[in-house]
Order: structure tokens, then sequence, then C-alpha cells
């Protein structure tokens, strides 16, 4: 029996398609400060164009074995029942982040055992960065230390 599941910046909703708290990305929604606005939009723009075009993500992800909406591909979609604990980590400006908070919501809706940890500043694929990003060592800490109180 699986009695933790950790999620690092995790794709959740393949089908895009709205669900109780996800409504789809909003690019006016990401915080960011007068100095990094025109890289980050740039880089949001970029990585949600990626991200709406579906058989770029089935190509990737998919690539024809698993329809996007099966609960495996999408499991934002699925009604929550029977999941283990989880830890999910994210960043508030990976493209990911809307549908990370919707499945954190989903989670906590549901009542499952859910933490959350969201970096500040942070986007996407930043936990092989250890030496280099203090957060990719969080991260890796707080994987070890729910580890240990949940197994």
């Amino acid at each position: 029996m699986v009695k933790l599941q950790v999620l690092l910046y995790p794709a959740v909703n393949l089908t895009g398609r709205p669900t109780g708290f996800y409504q789809g990305v909003d690019l006016a929604k990401y915080r960011a400060s007068k100095r990094h606005k025109k890289v980050l939009d740039c880089v949001l723009k970029m990585m949600t164009g990626m991200m709406n075009d579906a058989s770029l993500l089935d190509n990737i992800y998919l690539q024809g074995h698993l329809p996007a909406e099966h609960i495996y591909a999408s499991p934002l979609l699925d009604d929550f029942h029977d999941l283990p604990a989880t830890l999910l980590i994210f960043g508030e400006h990976d493209m990911l982040a809307f549908e990370d908070f919707a499945y954190a919501r989903t989670a906590v809706r549901a009542g499952g055992p859910i933490k959350t940890v969201v970096y500040e500043g942070i986007s996407h694929g930043y936990a092989d960065q250890i030496g280099v990003m203090p957060q990719a060592e969080d991260t890796m800490q707080e994987i070890a230390d729910r580890m240990r109180a949940v197994l």
C-alpha cells in the first residue's frame, strides 16, 4: 500500500479541462516585481503556450498509451478517493501553479492529508539545482522530513 506521494511541480490536468478550483491559467494573476515582470511574462507565455498544445503533451507524456482524461494522466479530474498522504511542492511562477493550487484545494476539500509548499519567485524545474538554489535543498529536506513523519 502506498503511504506517501511526493509531487514536485506536477502536471495534474493534461486535458486543461476546468474543475471546481481550476479555471485555466491567468497570466495577470502571477505576482512579479516591476524589475522581473517582462522576463516572467515572456517565459510564462512561452510555457503556457506549450502546455495548451494537446498534441505536444500527448507526444511527450502520453505517446498515445493513455487518454489525457485518464486519472493517471490528469489526477485533478479524479474524485480523490483513497489517496495517500501527499506532499505537493512547486514554485509560485511555475506555469503549472494554477492546476497545482487546484489539486491542493481539491485534496483538502476531499479530506485528504496534504502538505503544500510553494516557493516564492521560483519557476518550474528547480529541484536539480542543489548547491545553486537554496529552494532545491529545502525541497529535498521537506521530502526527507515528510518521509520520516509518514513512513
